[in-house]
């Protein structure tokens, strides 16, 4: 064999087990309290890399997949703009109102597929839901809201991707929240009921960051309750004694909630399944931007600690705490942080960007 035919050999071996290692390459670890230590920053995405043609995102606020592999940020003209987690930009759109002027993303989601998200936009006096896949150019469906004087506020799709659904403020304050159901077919009626946790009268609080169709509220003596939105109906209650103002739910499971007290001094987790909440750590008046529940509830993550920009954990079953360090600080503290529903992925958005968390050894 000639040097020349050995070489180009050589290298048709080599990107033979280059293809190979990239489609073998494994599944990313559901964080666990075994590998919690190494979760890390595997990626970090600057929103000033868009190209020039591209509309420039202004804000951290995101949202993520259920397999943690696409996150969609709002573009500064309306919009979503869809990225991989590897930064790549995979997609975007944007829709126009009557008059040509694009419309304004008030609320969006991905569905349980992974691929399909619903937005909820407005041009300022009228809403519509707009169903887009990452796989097309256009919207696969535009659904306007049929309820010109109220304000839909929150959207999302249920786990069969048949309906869509709204939480409504009404225009007329003497009137109800209430949620609405939209069917994608086009072929069902649309449905109404009360929003449960809106009309609940003993509710003091509805505590933020709770993905739909869940929904958490507590009262002024501390009872907690649990509800479905598209049942209007409370899953489970419980008494933690005082009235917890932050908190977040296993998005995995529903079945436990992290949560601090006011004053910042415990870490806490409530358990809907059994009634049981218990202290997990002191945290000595330490603020936590976000806190998350992994897939097992056996690690709590905290995202910004006192304004520091670092990522931690706490061992749900010891309490312990280990610091992972930084994630890429911005101008503010993150506008979104979410893990996703497979429990393996950790996302931070900022101003300046997005990073991407994963257990990793590298």
């Amino acid at each position: 064999m000639s040097a020349k035919s050995f070489v180009l050999a050589l290298m048709l071996t080599i990107l033979s087990a280059t293809a190979m290692q990239a489609q073998e390459a494994p599944a990313p670890e559901i964080i666990t309290a075994q590998n919690a230590g190494d979760l890390r920053s595997v990626n970090t995405i600057d929103f000033a890399s868009l190209p020039d043609d591209y509309s420039p995102i202004d804000s951290g606020t995101f949202i993520l997949s259920p397999d943690g592999e696409l996150m969609a940020v709002v573009r500064r003209d309306g919009g979503l703009l869809m990225y991989d987690v590897t930064g790549d930009v995979i997609n975007t759109y944007t829709v126009a109102a009557d008059d040509g002027t694009p419309t304004t993303v008030i609320d969006s989601v991905f569905g349980a597929d992974s691929h399909t998200t619903a937005a909820l936009h407005t041009d300022g006096q009228t809403y519509e839901v707009v169903i887009f896949s990452v796989a097309d150019d256009e919207p696969l469906q535009r659904i306007p809201f049929p309820e010109p004087l109220d304000f839909p506020v929150r959207v999302w799709l249920d786990q069969a991707l048949e309906n869509v659904w709204l939480e409504v403020a009404p225009g007329n304050p003497a009137e109800s929240y209430y949620v609405m159901r939209l069917p994608l077919d086009g072929d069902g009626e649309i449905e109404t009921l009360l929003s449960g946790p809106q009309n609940d009268p003993d509710s003091l609080v509805r505590i933020g960051r709770i993905p739909a169709p869940l929904a958490v509220t507590a009262t002024l003596d501390g009872i907690v309750k649990l509800w479905n939105l598209e049942t209007g109906e409370v899953i489970a209650q419980t008494d933690v004694g005082i009235t917890p103002i932050f908190g977040r739910v296993n998005e995995s499971s529903a079945g436990q909630m992290a949560w601090i007290d006011p004053e910042s001094q415990r870490l806490e987790l409530l358990n809907f399944e059994t009634g049981e909440n218990r202290t997990v750590a002191a945290l000595g008046g330490e603020y936590a931007q976000a806190i998350l529940l992994t897939a097992a509830s056996d690690v709590i993550l905290g995202v910004a600690i006192d304004d520091a920009p670092i990522v931690v954990a706490w061992d749900v079953a010891t309490g312990d705490r280990i610091d992972l360090g930084q994630y890429r600080a911005c101008s503010r503290v993150p506008d979104s942080v979410h893990l996703s529903l497979d429990g393996t992925t950790l996302a931070i958005g900022c101003d300046l960007g997005l990073d991407v968390w994963r257990v990793s050894q590298d």
